[in-house]
């Protein structure tokens, strides 16, 4: 049987502070007994380059800045905010750089719990699109005003001091009464029961004037018969 050799490779190793003072060869490695990182060397960089770099879990509070291991461009989220290591010392809280999602303030901007939302009245007239309002759906689009209720003019209108719907004072013709009502115009508006004629009647009366009532008594609940 052949002889087997086994070889042990180690990396130059050292402290940060020492690799930081060493020029590593060009593809030659070392490693940081501090913060754990291996580098590899150019030729003329000192200290060489980091060998990738690291994603952090999740922090729930202000505590990037213990990282002692992160190295420049070492990303973490605290908070649900994205940072990166932009400066050389973790410790220092400005060489921490917010790199997430930029807002304006005054429209979007984050919460209490760093997520992102409509600021409350932010959204004007000019900031909707007219394909939010359903064609034929009863309501307008003003890009100043904001939206109204479609209204003619000649029959309904929006009442400008009180803002709710009113009917002009001209009379309603007949073509705008739907089914089940008669009359309008220059007639009395009543109700239209073709179908019911035999169950129901309009009869008059001196204190309630026009009232609806059952034509024939037995159609009635014994208790709600009167004589």
């Amino acid at each position: 049987m052949p002889d087997v050799e086994i070889v042990k490779l180690k990396l130059r190793r050292g402290t940060d502070v020492q690799r930081q003072t060493v020029t590593l060869e060009q593809g030659e490695m070392g490693y940081t007994t501090d913060r754990k990182r291996v580098w590899v060397g150019d030729g003329f960089t000192p200290g060489g380059h980091v060998a990738g770099n690291l994603v952090y879990a999740p922090l729930t509070s202000s505590a990037k800045t213990s990282l002692a291991q992160a190295v420049q461009n070492d990303l973490v989220y605290e908070n649900n905010l994205l940072y990166q290591l932009s400066g050389t010392d973790s410790a220092l809280l400005s060489s921490w750089a917010f790199i997430g999602s930029q807002t304006d303030t005054a429209s979007i901007s984050y919460d209490v719990n760093n997520k992102l939302h409509v600021v409350t009245g932010a959204i004007s007239a000019s900031s909707l699109n007219s394909s939010v309002v359903a064609t034929n759906g009863g309501i307008v689009l003003n890009p100043v005003q904001g939206l109204s209720a479609a209204v003619d003019g000649t029959s309904i209108r929006v009442n400008s001091t009180t803002g709710q719907l009113s009917v002009l004072g001209a009379p309603i013709p007949a073509s705008c009464i739907g089914n089940g009502l008669s009359g309008g115009g220059v007639e009395p508006v009543g109700l239209f029961t073709p179908i019911l004629s035999d169950c129901l009647s309009v009869n008059y009366h001196s204190a309630m004037h026009h009232v609806i009532q059952f034509a024939h008594a037995q159609l009635l609940p014994p208790l709600l018969q009167m004589d």
